[in-house]
Order: structure tokens, then C-alpha cells, then sequence
């Protein structure tokens, strides 16, 4: 019942090793992110400032311009 605890080194309680194969993974993993981000902006097409502008006035133009009568 009084067991001693189990010393162990650093790594051992890790039970991994830190390096280069973790940053690796990690700048991989993030070049990959940054290619797909560029690619989707890239491919995506951008509307025309004159479409956007409309969209944004299209309720101003669409108001009646009639006289107003009661």
C-alpha cells in the first residue's frame, strides 16, 4: 500500500520527444492554409463596384417618384 511514485525524466512523462518532426508538422499544416486561402481569393470573383454601388442605392431607386396624393 505505501508505494513509492515512479520518478521519471521529462521526456519520459511527456512520452514524447520535442523537435524538428513537431515544427514541421506545424509550418506544414500552416503553409497549407495559406495556400488554400490564396487560392479561394484568387479564384473568387470579385464583383464590379458599379453592381455593388446599385445593390446599395436599389431601395433609393426603387422609392415612387410620383406625386404624393391623400
Amino acid at each position: 500500500m505505501n508505494e513509492e511514485p515512479t520518478l521519471k525524466t521529462t521526456t519520459e512523462a511527456r512520452q514524447a520527444r520535442r523537435g524538428r518532426p513537431v515544427l514541421a508538422v506545424l509550418l506544414a499544416s500552416l503553409a497549407i492554409v495559406v495556400c488554400a486561402f490564396a487560392v479561394i481569393g484568387l479564384f473568387e470573383p470579385d464583383p464590379e463596384p458599379s453592381a455593388v454601388s446599385a445593390e446599395n442605392n436599389s431601395s433609393v431607386l426603387s422609392a415612387p417618384t410620383g406625386p404624393v396624393t391623400n
